[in-house]
């Protein structure tokens, strides 16, 4: 833990959330957050969009506003912010160029869609490095080095693959826009008859899954660690779950529900951290069959996760976010 600033750095950090988009955004930003207070730095979330329920933090300064940055200014103002951190695909550049007031602006953005001349942008994903920024004098930080990971997740003892598949867990993300979950429950039983199924139902989801013998529903678990310790094999979204399970070891067949996830997971399969299978589930109960018999792919795709991920990226991105505005400011360095 870095020494008591006197004056510490004030990162606001502004996320989307809802039920088309899920709540990645949120989490990551939470994340982020805590970890900035942990090494010294104030945080607060000013949040655009539906906060679910178990997700309002007991640490961390929260409050809800309009997408536009008028509200985000006039926050930053009053909150005596030193970087306003926008994590939102739907902000424009125009939206980050009226961003008024003497605060750093700056992102966590994966697309690279749009030109952000910011003074720092965040991309923790996989395959960051080969998009182009359109960046005047800012700071890039990128690639799964700085993956957003809470503390359970940090530098976790190698996972060995158990000889057989006993469990399974599925996890389709926090709003499951497409509802597959209920499907990938029924291909995955037919698949894989004699294991247990541990099926999460995010907080924005609308899935219908009954819970039957084989099948156990975690309706928004705080933490997904436990679960994820405890499956022989997962089936996940796109999103960062991806990173959560790498981090953990634990071998994943990862489906695309958005397009915006494909980079992630062309970048992540090229890695040998997981294998994709298609959005339509024609193809999951043969792939996941076909991975509970290998051994020794469910080991290699286990140590390739844990190879490139080590739970540390939301320390470093919170000391890098903190030595910005020390410099920025004059401030000495904690």
């Amino acid at each position: 833990m870095p020494s008591a600033d006197p004056s510490p750095p004030r990162i606001l950090l502004r996320p989307a959330c809802s039920a088309a988009i899920g709540f990645g955004h949120l989490r990551r930003c939470l994340t982020l957050a805590e970890a900035i207070v942990e090494r010294g730095g104030a945080a607060s979330l000013l949040v655009a969009g539906t906060i679910p329920a178990g997700m309002q933090p007991t640490s961390i300064a929260l409050a809800t506003t309009t997408a536009d940055a008028a509200a985000v200014s006039a926050h930053a103002q009053a909150w005596r912010a030193d970087l306003v951190l926008v994590d939102d695909y739907a902000w424009s550049a125009e939206q980050f160029a009226a961003l008024t007031g003497s605060a750093l602006r700056g992102a966590i953005d994966d697309l690279a869609d749009r030109p952000l001349a910011l003074d720092v942008i965040l991309n923790p994903g996989a395959g960051a490095e080969r998009l182009h920024y359109g960046v005047a004098h800012g700071q890039l930080l990128l690639g799964p080095s700085y993956a957003l990971l809470r503390a359970p997740y940090r530098n976790r003892a190698r996972k060995l693959a158990a000889p057989a598949v006993r469990r399974v867990l599925i996890t389709l993300g926090g709003s499951d826009p497409l509802g597959l979950t209920g499907e990938a429950v029924r291909v995955v039983r037919t698949a894989l008859p004699d294991v247990e199924l541990d099926v999460v139902i995010g907080p924005l989801a609308r899935a219908s899954v009954s819970e039957a013998a084989g099948v156990t529903l975690h309706v928004s678990p705080p933490e997904l660690a436990d679960l994820m310790e405890l499956a022989d094999l997962a089936v996940s979204a796109g999103g960062q779950t991806l990173y959560e399970v790498a981090a953990l070891g634990v071998p994943t067949i990862a489906i695309e529900v958005a397009a915006n996830q494909r980079l992630n997971l062309e970048a992540l399969a090229a890695a040998g951290t997981l294998l994709v299978t298609s959005a339509s589930l024609e193809q999951l109960g043969h792939d996941v069959a076909a991975l509970a018999r290998d051994t020794a792919q469910r080991q290699r795709l286990a140590d390739a996760g844990r190879a490139l991920i080590d739970g540390e990226g939301a320390i470093r991105a919170a000391d890098a976010l903190l030595s910005l505005v020390r410099l920025r400011s004059g401030r000495p360095h904690g």
